[in-house]
């Protein structure tokens, strides 16, 4: 899978500067409080960030994650957690910061994620990250200018976020790498989780096996559950494997002459979809069935009726089972 090439970062990080003398930093929550109570628009955002921040030199941070898991802040390894890039966009929003003789900056990030672990000093998954950001920005005051983090809301036209959210996105397109970082054990397990899924719907595609439970459900690492029975369970799952004692599995051990349906004509094996879609013998179950779907707007289907999923779609199917005799014999 190639994981044995991936860095990563240490589990416990160790800073440089012990934490008890590191000097606490202002993180401004106010316009998250203000969005809990009446909401806020980009003019009340504009009003907030003028009025308590004028003299400030304003940093918008952001980071972006596209389809392909290119992450964006400045070009960053594919993969990584959007929090780990909103983290590495105020880290190097500091580093600008530590090259300008800048009295009073502003960082401002739409991810209250990073923002509760600066405030708190405390990161479950990248405190490496937050280590480096807490020590620059200190590093920062102790030489006699200051450095505030705000949150702002994401998506609501505020121009610096709207820059910075620009800027993120356009960097997931770049196909070089502008810094390598380290990736944390979370991220590592969800690298080997979405490969291994990768791995295991390839097999599923290409496999011969399992055809009939593959046009049920094609997607692996899609399941599902809703609360059952267990003899629903069971029902549910010997249908969605095809072992029933409909004669198509009968014939297969041996208890059956030729697995066909006995009531259709031209050789046709008594499944479980030519029961539930074709067999002429309950015709007018299936009618009232179909009638059933219509009304919720869905149509029949063994794979909308065998879904896992989907609570209402089963409870329909077992009354047609039920109704035709048909329970008894799955």
């Amino acid at each position: 899978m190639g994981i044995g090439s991936l860095n990563i970062s240490q589990t416990v990080a160790y800073p440089v500067v012990p934490p008890w003398m590191l000097e606490e930093l202002k993180v401004d929550l106010g316009l998250l409080e203000e969005r809990k109570k009446d909401g806020v628009d980009k003019y009340g955002v504009s009003k907030y960030i003028t009025g308590k921040y004028k003299e400030c030199v304003k940093v918008f941070t952001d980071a972006s994650k596209n389809i392909e898991k290119r992450v964006g802040a400045k070009r960053i390894n594919d993969d990584l957690a959007v929090y780990t890039a909103e983290l590495v966009a105020i880290w190097l929003a500091l580093l600008w910061l530590e090259s300008n003789n800048c009295l009073q900056a502003l960082i401002a990030s739409d991810s209250s994620s990073a923002m509760f672990s600066i405030q708190n000093y405390r990161s479950d998954s990248r405190e490496d990250i937050l280590i480096e950001i807490l020590q620059q920005a200190n590093g920062i005051q102790a030489s006699g200018r200051r450095v505030t983090f705000l949150w702002v809301p994401a998506h609501i036209g505020v121009e610096g976020n709207e820059m910075a959210d620009e800027h993120a996105k356009r960097a997931t397109y770049k196909s070089n790498i502008d810094i390598d970082v380290k990736y944390s054990k979370a991220e590592i397990k969800s690298i080997i989780k979405a490969k291994t899924i990768k791995k295991w719907q390839h097999i599923w595609d290409k496999g011969c096996s399992g055809r009939h439970l593959y046009r049920i459900q094609g997607k692996v690492g899609k399941g599902t559950h809703i609360a059952r029975s267990r003899q629903e369970e069971i029902v549910l799952t010997r249908m969605r494997l095809g072992h029933t004692k409909l004669n198509s599995t009968m014939f297969l051990i041996k208890k059956h002459g030729d697995g066909n349906c006995e009531y259709c004509q031209s050789n046709t094996p008594e499944t479980v979809e030519h029961v539930i879609m074709y067999c002429h013998k309950y015709n007018e179950a299936r009618q009232r069935l179909v009638n059933e779907l219509k009304a919720k707007k869905m149509s029949l289907e063994t794979k909308t009726l065998l879904n896992r999923s989907s609570r209402e779609n089963f409870d329909f199917l077992l009354f047609f089972l039920k109704s035709t005799g048909l329970l008894k014999r799955i």
